[in-house]
């Protein structure tokens, strides 16, 4: 049993490694991009810094640190996916990492819903008067 757990530990770990190897410059641009768009113009959202306008994403940060820190309604008022984001995540980590199987077709289907559904639902909010633009800072 041990020995079991520990060659799926070594499947997996090859595989996070063979991941990095294949997008480690992406992750690190993004990085990079992220740090100067914070560094210069004091935001992260390219959307709306060009149009002064919140993005269909805009919140997710903050829903997702006030996920981490438990406080659920806060993180559904600052973005309301942020739940379908998480479990769709967690599903493809799972599947990726610790099933070691080839993403199914449902979940990228699953992944195009919720953002059209992001989508409408932000286009929705928009011209009913009711979308929330929050831009304080949680540390």
């Amino acid at each position: 049993m041990i020995e079991k757990l520990k060659e799926n530990l070594k499947e997996t770990k090859t595989i996070i490694i063979k991941d990095l190897k294949n997008y480690g410059w992406g992750i690190i641009l993004i990085i990079l991009y992220l740090f100067l768009l914070e560094t210069i113009f004091h935001g992260t959202c390219i959307f709306r810094l060009i149009t002064s306008v919140p993005c269909p994403g805009c919140g997710l940060t903050r829903a997702m640190k006030s996920l981490l820190h438990l406080h659920f309604k806060k993180a559904f008022y600052y973005n309301a996916f942020i739940y379908p984001i998480v479990v769709m995540a967690f599903l493809g980590l799972t599947t990726r990492y610790i099933r070691r199987k080839k993403q199914p077709l449902w979940l990228y289907r699953l992944v195009i819903v919720v953002g059209f559904s992001m989508i409408f639902y932000y286009f929705y909010r928009l011209f009913s008067g009711s979308i929330v633009v929050i831009y304080d800072n949680i540390k």
